[in-house]
């Protein structure tokens, strides 16, 4: 028994190397870290540093009367969330070279976007402080046309991935989350996003064979187009209600009521490229047909993890991170947000603080 730097004794474990964690340095996978806190306390502090600030998680952590500092408590969420990143990548990316197993057809959703938050150090000078993750939701179409009751991650499939930077890695992270959560060689892919080229571009290389355009985009810049038609708000409110109830295909909507080519020609240039950005997607804009086959036509899942999963820890007021620090807790955020986990808590832990 000794006494830790926070006057609690607590037990020192023999190291030695275990056959059965593969860790060397610990008797076994549940027993005390290098952390100099026990399992239970650790899983705590990490799990609220990563929802709260690291002052609101001190306060929090005083209420269990577990005493530590602001700096401890990000230093040892540091340490255990860019053991995290290192560790769930390296699995990601051996997965993306591996082959899809056999097995029967399963539709699943895949909606992909991104959300910027405030940087510390500029990547370029005179460049936007802001630094865009990329975020992705996978799920399968059967949880979307079941609806769970309730949004307990228990009853639900929804699997998140976040990151910021290289997009040509963040394409083969989201190859091997594919497999991670058990996409077969037979399922069928729907991708559904806002039409960015970034995410068109992804979706070729993950074999997106359906692409559902989100209709609250696509309503935008219809509202463009009939503001030149010259219709009121009340007429326009009407008809971009019709299209998010998916009562008609795009294709259908400009052939009835586009007028002819010598008016909508003289169009102004925003109009222009309005009227242009709906007619290079009609075939992701058949709404009627895609609500036939219980398709989701909104991204409100991507977007509802834009302000739960990254906005609510890492968009408060005041807040700026380092590039790194952007991962790491985008990465965190993302597995707690996720309705399994990519790695077991006890053997991170345990490689983060040998």
């Amino acid at each position: 028994m000794v006494l830790t730097r926070w006057g609690k004794t607590e037990l020192r474990v023999k190291r030695w190397y275990c056959g059965q964690c593969k860790i060397y340095g610990h008797s076994n996978p549940i027993g005390l870290d290098g952390s100099g806190l026990s399992p239970a306390v650790l899983e705590n502090l990490i799990f609220l540093t990563s929802h709260l600030s690291y002052r609101e998680s001190q306060e929090a952590l005083k209420l269990q009367r577990i005493e530590l500092s602001v700096g401890q408590c990000e230093q040892k969420h540091h340490k255990y969330a860019a053991k995290y990143e290192e560790e769930s990548k390296s699995r990601l990316i051996k997965q993306a070279t591996e082959l899809l197993p056999k097995g029967e057809e399963e539709h699943w959703v895949i909606e992909i976007d991104g959300m910027y938050v405030m940087e510390r150090d500029k990547p370029i000078k005179g460049q936007s402080e802001g630094r865009e993750i990329k975020q992705t939701v996978l799920y399968p179409l059967s949880e979307y046309q079941n609806k769970p009751k309730n949004n307990n991650n228990k009853d639900r499939r929804r699997y998140y991935l976040n990151q910021a930077g290289n997009l040509e890695q963040f394409a083969m992270l989201n190859q091997g989350m594919l497999k991670q959560w058990g996409f077969r060689r037979n399922d069928k892919l729907i991708g559904l996003a806002d039409g960015a080229p970034w995410i068109d571009n992804l979706f070729d290389e993950l074999g997106v064979e359906v692409r559902i355009l989100d209709v609250i985009h696509a309503t935008q810049y219809l509202d463009i187009i009939m503001q030149a038609m010259g219709w009121n708000e009340e007429k326009r409110s009407a008809e971009r209600a019709s299209w998010m109830r998916a009562d008609l295909n795009a294709r259908v909507w400009l052939k009835e009521y586009l007028p002819d080519p010598e008016i909508w020609l003289c169009w102004d240039e925003k109009v222009q490229k309005a009227l242009k950005y709906l007619e290079d997607r009609l075939e992701q804009m058949d709404y009627y047909d895609f609500k036939k086959q219980n398709y989701p036509i909104a991204s409100g899942v991507i977007e509802g993890a834009a302000n739960s999963v990254i906005a609510a820890r890492m968009r408060r007021s005041g807040m700026r991170w380092t590039f790194s620090g952007i991962n790491r807790m985008a990465n965190l955020r993302a597995e707690y947000a996720s309705s399994q986990t990519i790695l077991d808590f006890n053997q991170l832990r345990l490689l983060a603080f040998p």
